[in-house]
């Protein structure tokens, strides 16, 4: 239901909201996101957050650059960025930590006004956030709470945003965290 911004409607039904929603950690996704500010469209993001792994497919921006896989391995810290076609692979010490990436959700606030999940025509969501004075969170979810529409975080100097065209639950196969065997562990 629409309302006027301010009035007593609009902050009852956001003082009233208790709990976000509730979108499972281990997933395979589709999405369209944003790296170094250049669209990348169809990447492939497969998330054993339990088995605290992680892998993302993508290939660049201009279609043109080289199909890439980023493994991560959060229990031995370390970042393996794969050229599929050209067959090379370079490690990394992984330094940023291991986030689940809905956890935020849960304590986010339901805005009053729906959301539209982008090109997925007809779709409207809820409109969750958590705002903060150094990184602020949005997410545009099923009205039930459990797939993800779209998701941004903005921070002063950045802004992450991925918009989901699948999302299935549940853990991925343990096989998608194989290296290939050009690329030694």
């Amino acid at each position: 239901s629409a309302c006027l911004v301010g009035s007593e409607m609009c902050i009852r039904d956001r003082s009233t909201q208790s709990t976000g929603p509730n979108i499972p950690e281990d997933f395979i996704s589709i999405v369209d996101t944003i790296v170094n500010g250049k669209l990348v469209e169809d990447a492939h993001i497969f998330v054993d957050y339990t088995g605290h792994k992680e892998r993302l497919d993508f290939r660049g921006p201009d279609d043109k650059t080289d199909r890439l896989r980023i493994y991560r391995f959060f229990d031995t810290q370390k970042q393996y960025t794969v050229n599929v076609d050209a067959q090379n692979c370079t490690v990394a010490a992984l330094t940023e930590p291991e986030r689940a990436p809905f956890s935020w959700a849960a304590n986010a606030t339901k805005e009053v006004h729906p959301c539209h999940a982008g090109q997925n025509v007809g779709k409207v969501g809820i409109l969750w956030y958590v705002p903060g004075t150094t990184e602020s969170r949005f997410l545009c979810a099923s009205e039930d709470g459990t797939t993800p529409y779209w998701v941004e975080r903005k921070t002063r100097t950045e802004t992450d945003y991925y918009r989901f065209h699948a999302f299935l639950p549940g853990t991925p196969p343990s096989t998608v965290f194989d290296l290939p065997a050009f690329c030694s562990k």
